[in-house]
């Protein structure tokens, strides 16, 4: 799939023709999101989830080099994915704009809530685990630490710290 058909793909996207009722409170714990078997080298000592089924982490340890790495696994997204992440990105900051009076604790609800009105809306099918994918990202973007919003969901860490830009970060685990 070229990056010319996204963006013809996404550019048609009016509004009017597909729309699908998605059930908010769909157990998504289940949803199989992240394709991560390990790294060629290393051997996995340990795995737990940060947020299920978003982010797990990865304790990997490298006998070359003796050494442990922290592995942070996050759903892959298609180049489709990421052009409607996007698309909803751009779309979503003008919604946001206008809402006032949001309490803190709700914050992540009233996201979802104008994400999913804005993904039903749209002129294409949506998978739900693409959705759900989307909603991760939207939220880990918008209300989370970005990049880091996973590595803050785990209590084994106790410090992160980055020299600068294109530096690994280094974590105290």
């Amino acid at each position: 799939m070229s990056g010319g058909y996204i963006t013809d793909l996404l550019s048609r996207i009016t509004g009017r023709g597909f729309q699908e009722v998605y059930d908010q409170e769909e157990d998504i714990e289940d949803l199989e999101l992240i394709l991560f078997d390990g790294l060629e080298g290393f051997s996995e000592i340990d795995r737990y989830w940060l947020r299920k089924p978003f982010a797990f982490a990865s304790i990997l340890y490298n006998e070359e080099e003796n050494a442990y790495y922290y592995y942070l696994a996050e759903p892959e997204l298609t180049p489709f994915e990421r052009a409607l992440l996007e698309k909803t990105y751009d779309d979503l900051r003008d919604v946001l704009v206008l809402e006032v009076g949001v309490e803190p604790e709700n914050k992540e609800e009233v996201l979802k809530s104008h994400a999913n009105k804005l993904l039903s809306r749209y002129a294409v099918a949506i998978e739900k685990e693409s959705r759900a994918k989307i909603l991760y990202y939207l939220s880990r973007n918008c209300i989370g630490a970005g990049k880091i919003d996973a590595l803050m969901y785990d209590e084994f860490i106790e410090d992160i710290s980055c020299d600068g830009v294109g530096v690994p970060i280094f974590l105290y685990h």
